[in-house]
């Protein structure tokens, strides 16, 4: 059984390091430039842009999924009753 366990936990460590290294994604750089963009609301914290020449906006923007909550009656988050 102990090595069950140890086995097992090897392999979600192993799993959330895999994952974590697939959802790195460009590196946040804190609005340095070129990616000195700001919107100047809330959004800015999830996104790095640069504006082109020709006013066009380039960038990225930043998400972090979340586990579905279930609600009391049996839905998920985005379902209503």
């Amino acid at each position: 059984m102990k090595k069950f366990i140890v086995t097992f936990t090897c392999m979600v460590m192993l799993l959330f390091g895999v994952s974590a290294a697939l959802a790195g994604g460009p590196p946040w750089t804190g609005h340095a430039a070129p990616f000195d963009f700001l919107f100047g609301n809330h959004i800015d914290q999830f996104q790095q842009s640069k504006l082109l020449g020709n006013g066009d906006l380039q960038g990225f923007f930043y998400i972090t999924l979340l586990p579905m909550a279930r609600m009391p009656w049996g839905g998920s988050s985005t379902a209503f009753p």
